[in-house]
């Protein structure tokens, strides 16, 4: 059974409130009483758990605190410890490490205080990093893909089993134009995108697709196969009306010999024309049609290309 916060031990209870506590209070106050230390000392109802760590191996410039296996240190860049990162060449490199189970997933190692131990992006179980000069593909193992690499610029990286982001009201996520200024003073000249990139895996990254001109291209197809499918009904309408000519025309004689049929030549004419028409005037301003609508929607260059220019995901 899990244990219910303790009242017992907050600063903002008196001996006096206890007089107004109600049923459930006055139970946690006996289980306080009552329960054997050995149980605090394992960490239950949110006191001090007494558990073996590491040593921190720090920088001589390193200052911070720590707590249980918790720290926020104030450094210089070193992602992988002393003698790492932009700190180990000297500079402007200040950074903020907040990290809580410093090499958690090595558990001997994360229990044994007999070792000196570094940070470690891979091993620690949360950690938010901030600096002002950091190479976090690097860093962080993150494979490369169209953006970018992301070295030698301040950074944060957040790395946890989990993150979640929760913006009541939205959550926009967006790059600098051309033009800004990056930390170093550098004038970014060339847009950057946003990359969604699935297990770390850059092998099959794509622009996302931008859905209301893929709508609008959607609908330009249709309204084309539309218009084909109507010129060849019209073509079938008139072989039907060229067929039923041939199936009931007849002949003038002028003995010995048959005179061409008037109603057929006329047929024949009409559908000559229509033909011609349809299948090339007509068919010719559809693969004119159809040429814009691939540059307009396949080509970057095109109005309405249906990928976006700068972001993408595999």
């Amino acid at each position: 059974m899990g244990l219910l916060p303790s009242i017992l031990n907050s600063p903002y209870i008196s001996s006096l409130a206890e007089k107004f506590f109600n049923e459930t209070q006055n139970n946690i106050v006996s289980l306080n009483n009552s329960i054997k230390s050995n149980i605090y000392e394992r960490g239950a109802n949110s006191f001090t758990k007494l558990t073996s760590l590491p040593s921190y191996n720090a920088a001589k410039s390193t200052k911070g605190m720590t707590h249980n296996d918790s720290s926020i240190m104030f450094l210089q860049a070193a992602e992988q410890g002393p003698g790492t990162g932009a700190g180990a060449l000297g500079g402007r490199a200040s950074s903020i490490d907040l990290k809580c189970g410093r090499v958690s997933s090595i558990t001997n190692t994360a229990k044994n205080p007999d070792i000196f131990v570094n940070d470690s992006f891979l091993h620690d179980a949360a950690r938010i990093y901030i600096s002002q000069d950091t190479s976090l593909d690097k860093a962080c193992k993150i494979s490369e893909a169209d953006n970018p690499k992301f070295e030698n610029r301040s950074g944060i990286a957040l790395i946890a089993d989990n993150i979640a982001i929760k913006g009541r009201l939205g959550v926009k996520i967006t790059t600098s134009p051309n033009g800004e200024s990056n930390s170093k003073s550098g004038k970014i000249s060339s847009g950057t995108g946003i990359e969604l990139i699935a297990n770390n895996d850059v092998s099959d990254v794509q622009p996302i697709v931008k859905g209301n001109n893929l709508i609008s291209a959607i609908n330009t197809i249709n309204k084309r196969m539309n218009k084909l499918t109507g010129m060849i009904m019209d073509i079938a309408a008139d072989n039907a009306t060229l067929r039923l000519s041939l199936a009931v025309h007849t002949h003038p004689l002028l003995f010995p010999l048959a005179l061409p049929s008037p109603e057929l030549s006329v047929a024949c004419g009409i559908s000559i024309a229509k033909n011609m028409k349809i299948g090339v005037i007509d068919g010719l301003s559809q693969k004119a049609n159809l040429w814009f609508d691939d540059f307009n929607y396949t080509y970057s260059v095109g109005g309405e290309y249906i990928n976006s220019d700068f972001n993408r995901t595999n």
